[in-house]
This record gives C-alpha cells, sequence and structure tokens, in this order.
C-alpha cells in the first residue's frame, strides 16, 4: 500500500516509480512548444497532492494538460499540503537519476520550500536528490457558457485521419485560421482542413457516430498535434471533446489537454477549390508520385543550404498526343524530372491548352505527394481560371484511399 507520512509542514508520499516517469513524460512531451518562454509560468508543472491522486498540471501559454497519480493520501491536510510548482527540465533531470536506479517504488518529499525525490528505507541504496520549487502560479480556469461535445471518438480512426493533414509549418502563432483545423460535419461525410494561407489539406471521410450532422468545429492545431505526439505515449482509446465559450477540453483516457485557443474569424471556402470544375486532369501513379517525392526532397534541402526563402519548382505539362511532365528546380536549373506518357495519363477540356505551365512552391508540392499505403496514384487538377484576382491554385488529390479521400491545394508562385 502507498502511504503518506505527515509532519507539521512537510510530507513524504510514496509512489511508483514508473508512474511518476511516464507521466513526466507526457508532460515533457506537452511543453516542447511554449507560446511565450519569457512567460515564467510557461515550462512549468505543478504538483497537487489530493486525497486519493496526485494531480500533474503543465502550462504551455496554449492551454493545459493534466493527468493523474493514484495513491492514497487520506490523511493530508489541504491547509498544510498546497501545491508545488517546480521547472519541467529540473523534474526531468531528477526523474532520470532515479531511473537509473532501477527502484519500483520512490519516495516524493514535499515542503513549502522544497521537493525532493528518495528511495524507500528498505533500499540498500541512499540516494536524496532536491529541486527548486516557484512562488508563481498558473492561471485558474472556470467553464463558461454552454457546452457541446463529441463524445467517444475512436482514437485509432482520430489519429489516423488527422496526422494526415497536420504539418509543423502550420504553428503561425497568427490568431488566425492557420492555427486551426476546421471540421464540417455533413449528412454523409466530415471533412477536416487545415492551411497556411498558401497551402491547405483536407481529408473526407464517412460520416458515422459519434459525429453529428449539420455541426463545425474548429480545434487548435497545437492541442491536436500535442494529442498526436502523447497518445504514443498513453493507453489512451477514447477521446471526448466539449467547447465552452472560454475554452476547448479533449478528455482522453490517461490525460486531457485543456485548449485555450478559440476560433474567432471566418474560415476560408475551400470547397470553392475542391469541387471546382478543371481544365486539366493529369493521373499519375503511387509509384510516380513516391519518385517525384523523393526526387523533391534533397531538392529542398539544397534549398536550405543556399538559404532560399520561399524556394519553389516550375511544373510544363505538355498535353498533347504524347504527354509529359516536367519539374524543374527554379533556383537551380540543372535539377529536373520528367516524367513521359508512361507514367501518367491526361484528361482536359477540347479547347484548352496543349501546354499547361506554373510555378509552386517546393515545400507544398512535398507535402501533397505525402503517400498513404491504400493511395493508389495521385491526380494534379488545374483550372485555367482566375481565383480572386490571381491564378488559380493547383489541387492535388489521391485517389482510391481505402477510408477517406485525402487532398490539398497550394497558391501558384507568381
Amino acid at each position: 500500500m502507498l502511504e503518506a507520512k505527515i509532519m507539521k509542514n512537510n510530507f513524504s508520499l510514496e509512489i511508483q516509480s514508473s508512474d511518476l516517469s511516464s507521466q513526466i513524460i507526457l508532460h515533457s512531451i506537452y511543453l516542447s512548444r511554449l507560446r511565450d518562454k519569457s512567460n515564467d509560468n510557461q515550462g512549468k508543472i505543478e504538483f497537487d497532492f489530493q486525497k486519493n491522486w496526485i494531480i500533474l498540471t503543465s502550462f504551455n501559454g496554449y492551454g493545459f494538460l493534466r493527468t493523474k497519480i493514484k495513491c492514497k493520501n487520506e490523511d493530508v491536510d489541504k491547509s498544510i499540503v498546497k501545491p508545488l510548482i517546480v521547472d519541467i527540465k529540473d523534474i526531468q533531470s531528477l526523474v532520470k537519476s532515479f531511473d537509473a536506479l532501477n527502484s519500483d517504488l520512490i519516495i516524493i518529499n514535499y515542503s513549502e520550500s522544497g521537493f525532493s525525490l528518495t528511495l524507500p528505507s528498505t533500499s540498500s541504496k541512499k540516494v536524496k536528490n532536491s529541486i527548486r520549487v516557484f512562488d508563481s502560479g498558473f492561471p485558474r480556469l472556470t467553464n463558461r457558457g454552454k457546452s457541446r461535445s463529441i463524445e467517444d471518438i475512436d482514437l485509432g480512426m482520430f489519429t489516423s485521419i488527422f496526422s494526415r493533414i497536420i504539418s509543423s509549418n502550420f504553428l503561425t502563432d497568427s490568431g488566425s485560421y492557420f492555427d486551426f483545423i476546421d471540421l464540417i460535419i455533413g449528412e454523409d461525410s466530415c471533412r477536416a482542413t487545415t492551411g497556411n494561407g498558401s497551402f491547405f489539406s483536407s481529408i473526407e471521410w464517412g460520416r458515422e457516430d459519434p459525429f453529428v450532422s449539420g455541426s463545425s468545429w474548429s480545434f487548435s492545431i497545437v492541442a491536436i498535434a500535442m494529442i498526436l505526439k502523447i497518445v504514443k505515449k498513453s493507453k489512451s482509446k477514447k477521446l471526448t471533446i466539449v467547447e465552452y465559450e472560454n475554452c476547448v477540453r479533449y478528455k482522453l483516457d490517461a490525460f486531457e489537454i485543456i485548449s485555450l485557443d478559440k476560433f474567432e474569424s471566418k474560415w476560408p471556402d475551400v470547397n470553392s477549390i475542391i469541387k471546382r470544375s478543371n481544365d486539366v486532369i493529369v493521373s499519375i501513379n503511387v509509384d510516380s508520385a513516391k519518385s517525384v517525392r523523393d526526387f523533391l526532397t534533397p531538392v529542398l534541402d539544397q534549398a536550405h543550404r543556399d538559404k532560399i526563402d520561399v524556394p519553389s519548382v516550375s511544373l510544363s505539362f505538355d498535353l498533347s498526343e504524347d504527354p509529359s511532365v516536367e519539374i524543374q528546380s527554379n533556383f537551380k536549373n540543372e535539377m529536373y524530372l520528367t516524367l513521359d506518357s508512361n507514367y501518367l495519363s491526361v484528361d482536359k477540356n477540347e479547347n484548352g491548352v496543349s501546354v499547361f505551365i506554373c510555378n509552386v512552391s517546393l515545400k507544398s508540392i512535398i507535402d501533397s505527394l505525402n503517400i498513404s499505403s491504400s493511395t493508389t496514384g495521385v491526380e494534379f487538377k488545374m483550372s485555367e481560371d482566375e481565383f480572386n484576382g490571381h491564378s488559380s491554385p493547383v489541387l492535388i488529390e489521391h485517389i482510391d484511399d481505402e477510408d477517406c479521400q485525402f487532398s490539398s491545394f497550394f497558391a501558384q508562385v507568381e
């Protein structure tokens, strides 16, 4: 039985070493991205000692991560045992040093001015390490307004879908739609979309419970990205999302993320691109798509080494009876790749152009060609019409995906 020993201004609590270690790993992942590194509260973790739990809360500026360690702490006097805050890097080092000792149990020693770990008295090793504590406290959050929720979402399905449309490039701190996932739930299908202003990824799948038709949601990309990372280290199977006026709570079996980011502006009309009529459709099989992506990746690496601000490539589609596609770097002309008619097929309007040329972001096309196992090919879809006074975006769709339809579109570089 895990026990607590109470003294006037401090106490000792025995817990499982693996419980503490696994929890610190989750909070370390969550605190790997801070909104404001100069903010003293961010990058810290709070230990709140309660009757049957130690509640751990960390704050990264975007919101909170909350986890629990089971314990027996029935006699703790709440007026004495106040929440204690430490730096995540300090507790990481402390826990790591004790992990190396291979003890099943570990003792937390608490006082208002200190936090330390020791081994049980039965251990042959006598070790004690302490870390500093901080006076600052986290902002407190009270749910405001009427709530709505999506309950018991299958986490396997959720992660497989949302992981395909999240890129670290989308984390902009802009406060605009760049930082959010737009989810539209229709009668028969759901569509989730992310974007950074010039590049958008969108995925559509058949609607099933618990998604309720006729609703729309906006999820923080930071929150979803953290869920995708943390869930790999937990045993959670279900996700419930509860939205309030001032926050969104993502509740999982092993942890809870509370996002403070709320979407307040208007999302762009992605359907005007995805559902548009196209003048040119060029289809390539999955092996050719992988070859294009594998060719472009070192080109992007070279652009980074050359410090090119917005590296781009030229796409030249020859739509004659013997069609071909040439992809050429715009900053090193000797870097190019050509696919001939053996690797592609073309569908175009009778009165359409015979050659279609456009310049696009190198990173955008690489992101668009990330291939899932069930994709059999990729379609480049292009329109000759203008879009909001500019050249129409290039649309790329993956075909024959078993469970969902993935697409992306990105602006031409003019």
